[in-house]
């Protein structure tokens, strides 16, 4: 099986390396995977402009795709990703945020919704804001497994050390248990976010018309699954009530 490891860092051969290289070890213990590294600041991904095509027009119309394009490949024939950013001011640091931006697509048309995702966080203070950004980094696959590397610019003690160990082997566990299980079985988080998008991509067209397209093509969800009557019951109430109170980002229409 493959797994492709996202390094968000500026550095090379960081904590965020030993990370990935402490949970391989731990992986091909019992299996044989086959790790791909990606450190994002050797990929000339390009900084995102904001121009928001890839989300209006389509990913096919950013004026500077061809980084994300072979990126974005990778991560297709990935089995499992493992997204590793270490904490700058509480934050992933500048090349995980563009990677962030430039997959922002994602969230709109979740073409990686079959992937198994890990976070990973590497460094001391304000991991959790990390695990939460590294959460939403790609729109729609499920995030199975979570886990903070300790990583101080010191010594740790051998008991911080066999701590972080028991941490990555849980955490790689999980990891490990859903990419065997495979597939993709949707929450009614995600359905409700599918049906919103849905509805909005008609009444959108103009505006989104890559969403229209994508979306013209689905039946109840992104995948062949049957959805139970409540969650489509539910659905349609919360998305009436999201509708009426974001009615201020609707376009405008003059009348005559």
């Amino acid at each position: 099986m493959r797994i492709v490891v996202v390094l968000g860092s500026p550095k090379k051969n960081g904590a965020g390396t030993l990370a990935a290289k402490d949970i391989e070890s731990v992986m091909n213990e019992s299996e044989r995977f086959d790790f791909e590294y990606i450190q994002l600041s050797d990929v000339g991904l390009g900084l995102c402009r904001g121009c928001f095509l890839c989300i209006s027009k389509g990913e096919d119309v950013c004026p500077m795709s061809e980084g994300r394009k072979m990126l974005q490949a990778r991560l297709e024939q990935a089995d499992g990703i493992i997204l590793i950013s270490p904490t700058y001011v509480q934050d992933v640091p500048w090349v995980m945020k563009n990677f962030i931006d430039r997959f922002a697509f994602t969230h709109h048309r979740p073409i990686l919704l079959d992937k198994k995702v890990m976070v990973v966080a590497n460094g001391g203070s304000g991991l959790n804001r990390v695990r939460e950004s590294l959460s939403m980094a790609i729109g729609g696959p499920d995030i199975v497994a979570e886990l903070d590397y300790i990583s101080p610019n010191w010594p740790m003690s051998p008991r911080a050390s066999a701590k972080r160990d028991k941490a990555v082997r849980r955490s790689v566990s999980k990891f490990m248990a859903a990419i065997e299980k495979g597939g993709h079985e949707p929450t009614f988080s995600k359905y409700l976010m599918f049906r919103f998008f849905k509805d909005i991509s008609d009444e959108m067209e103009e505006y989104l018309p890559a969403d229209h397209r994508y979306y013209s093509n689905k039946g109840d969800y992104h995948t062949s699954v049957k959805i139970n009557r409540v969650w489509n019951f539910f659905a349609g109430v919360i998305i009436a009530v999201l509708k009426r109170s974001m009615s201020d980002m609707a376009p405008y229409v003059e009348k005559d």
